[in-house]
């Protein structure tokens, strides 16, 4: 990406990365001094905003710095989402059931990383980067829009009681 939408030599991906892991470090920082006060559904709502504030950023822009900065960003999204959707597992699937679900999470995560790469540099490929990064950005925005029009973002907010209950009246 750094030499295709920055115009940098492909040494300049460090400088992303870099920039990405910076931001995960704070955001941890950030998350462990908030402690339960932040909500989950207020963490990956924020969270998917970001995501859409630094695609859309990193789609627009020829500057490397602003790039960094967008990088930067995902990194604080990316961790705040992960702390949000383990809690919410880790908190809310009865103990015989967590290993699966954390499995199946975790297969989620480690196979769409790589998939979601190789879709993503594909399209890259044949439409070009930016206008890849755009449509990310609003598929995203997509999600974000479907969650609050639904309300499903609440859901983020269950308690191991509220689980059960559910579970009991189905």
């Amino acid at each position: 990406l750094a030499e295709n939408l920055f115009h940098r030599p492909s040494e300049g991906n460090a400088g992303l990365l870099t920039a990405l892991g910076v931001g995960a470090l704070l955001s941890s920082a950030y998350t462990v001094r908030m402690g339960d006060r932040l909500r989950r559904s207020t963490q990956a709502m924020a969270s998917i905003a970001l995501f859409v504030a630094s695609i859309a950023l990193i789609a627009s822009t020829s500057s490397y710095h602003l790039g960094q900065f967008a990088y930067f960003v995902s990194g604080v999204a990316h961790l705040q989402m992960a702390v949000a959707l383990n809690t919410l597992i880790q908190g809310t699937v009865p103990d015989e059931y967590r290993g699966r679900a954390m499995s199946f999470y975790l297969l989620g995560i480690l196979a769409g990383i790589p998939l979601g790469s190789q879709v993503l540099g594909t399209m890259g490929d044949i439409i070009g980067f930016r206008l890849t990064l755009a449509l990310d950005a609003g598929a995203f925005a997509l999600v974000l829009v479907a969650l609050w029009v639904s309300g499903w973002w609440r859901d983020l907010d269950a308690t191991p009681e509220q689980i059960s209950v559910g579970a009991n009246a189905a």
